[in-house]
């Protein structure tokens, strides 16, 4: 990293020399600073101020994500459509071929404010969850992400466990029929410590059984503020269902519950068993 004279101070006109420098960790920088000092060096000039520069003139790690990373302009452009209409930015126009490679820099602006995606019988599979797991990452403000009848599978199942954790706003999240299977649901469970604020989940119809009954008995203790779960149509047996109902029974703020055949509400259950004592 070399310094000119003509160089521009303010950190907006740095031109190639930020272009550089958003490459360069403040760390790296601080150590270059040091050594012109002891050094003196004709590469580097006193009268720039590189040295400076906040963290602010230089790429978040976000920013330096979304820079290096592209997605299929189809996913991406299925995303911005749904949820964000309002989107002035760079279009993904006619012209555009769907399987082209986008990187995800010029819609940052965009992702960054969605806070819900509804994604549901998209026929994305596996791969298509693959794809869509660089631009969830992304979105800081996601609180309801709806993936239902999509087909994704254990496979589907493992991508979306990479990013689930780091969703931190995450409120709702429904995955149903997908066909994730217990193997799927260990994935997704094994990040349920990192989703403290989650309050609606919806793992119905995914052929679970009742090995992934003893999966979801191990975890579901884990978010709190759970208040609506969807457990149906996963044939977790009779065991099985016994087993979720005594983890299940400790969760204080869960209302409403789908296991088996049935639907309760809770929060009446409560109040009618004050009631009757």
């Amino acid at each position: 990293l070399v310094c000119r004279r003509d160089t521009p101070t303010s950190c907006h006109q740095m031109n190639e020399l930020v272009v550089e420098a958003r490459m360069t960790s403040v760390t790296v920088l601080d150590e270059l600073k040091h050594e012109h000092e002891l050094r003196k060096s004709s590469s580097f000039y006193e009268d720039t101020e590189l040295w400076n520069l906040k963290k602010s003139c230089l790429p978040s790690p976000m920013e330096q994500y979304a820079a290096t990373v592209s997605v299929p302009a189809w996913i991406l452009g299925i995303v911005i459509t749904q949820s964000a209409p309002e989107w002035n930015g760079p279009e993904l126009d006619e012209d555009t071929d769907l399987q082209d490679q986008v990187y995800l820099s010029a819609y940052l602006p965009a992702l960054r404010r969605i806070e819900s995606l509804e994604l549901q019988r998209y026929e994305l599979g596996a791969e298509g969850v693959k794809e869509l797991v660089p631009i969830l990452r992304c979105m800081e403000s996601l609180e309801g992400l709806w993936l239902g009848w999509n087909d994704i599978g254990p496979e589907g199942a493992d991508s979306l466990a990479g990013v689930l954790g780091d969703l931190k706003k995450l409120r709702f999240l429904h995955l149903e029929r997908n066909g994730i299977k217990s193997e799927g649901a260990k994935k997704i469970a094994s990040v349920f410590e990192k989703m403290k604020g989650l309050r609606e989940l919806d793992l119905g119809w995914n052929e679970l059984g009742p090995e992934g009954a003893r999966v979801l008995a191990g975890v579901l203790g884990q978010p709190k503020q759970l208040h609506w779960l969807d457990l149906g149509g996963n044939e977790f047996g009779e065991e099985g269902e016994k087993e979720l109902e005594v983890v299940l029974a400790k969760l204080e703020n869960l209302e409403m519950l789908w296991l088996g055949g049935e639907v309760r509400n809770l929060a009446s259950e409560r109040r009618g068993s004050v009631v009757g004592a």
